[in-house]
C-alpha cells in the first residue's frame, strides 16, 4: 500500500473544535467548560486560539447573557460538527478493524493490569495496628 503525502496546513485541533461546538450548544462558557471537563479560562483560551487560527471571530461573549455565534461562527459550526462526526466515524472504523484493542484510554482511568496492583491495598497500611482487620481481609480475599 502506497501512502502519498497530501499537503495540509491545519492550525487547529479537534479538541478546539469540540470546545467551540460545546459553547455553541451550551450557550455559556461555564456550562460548556463543564461539558468539556476543563476550566472556563482553558475553554476560553481554546476558543480564542481557534478564532486566531481560522482568522474568524466565532463568538460574541456577554458576561450576563452568555454567548452567541457570529455569522462566520454559524458557518464554521456546521463544518466543525461535520468534521467531528467524520473523526468519530474514523475512530470507530479503526477500532472495528483492530478489534477494539486500540484507541484512547479515557482520561483519569488506568488500563487494567494483571499482576501486582499499582497501589497497595489500603488494608495493608493497617498491618500491625489492627491485626483482626488484616486477618479478616486476607481470609476474604483468598
Amino acid at each position: 500500500m502506497t501512502v502519498r503525502k497530501v499537503p495540509l496546513d491545519v492550525r487547529y485541533t479537534l479538541r478546539q473544535l469540540q470546545c467551540f461546538v460545546a459553547v455553541s450548544q451550551a450557550g455559556t462558557l461555564n456550562e460548556a467548560a463543564s461539558r468539556c471537563h476543563v476550566s472556563p479560562p482553558a475553554l476560553s483560551l481554546a476558543i480564542s486560539e481557534l478564532e486566531r487560527s481560522l482568522g474568524v471571530k466565532l463568538l460574541v461573549r456577554h458576561r450576563s447573557k452568555g454567548t452567541h455565534l457570529t455569522p462566520g461562527g454559524s458557518r464554521v459550526l456546521k463544518l466543525a460538527e461535520s468534521l467531528l462526526a467524520q473523526a468519530k466515524d474514523l475512530q470507530e472504523s479503526a477500532d472495528a478493524e483492530s478489534g477494539g484493542c486500540h484507541g484512547r484510554q479515557p482520561s483519569g482511568h488506568l488500563p487494567h493490569h494483571t499482576g501486582s496492583p499499582i497501589r497497595p491495598d489500603p488494608a495493608h497500611r493497617l498491618q500491625g495496628r489492627v491485626p483482626a482487620v488484616i486477618e479478616g481481609h486476607a481470609s476474604s480475599s483468598r
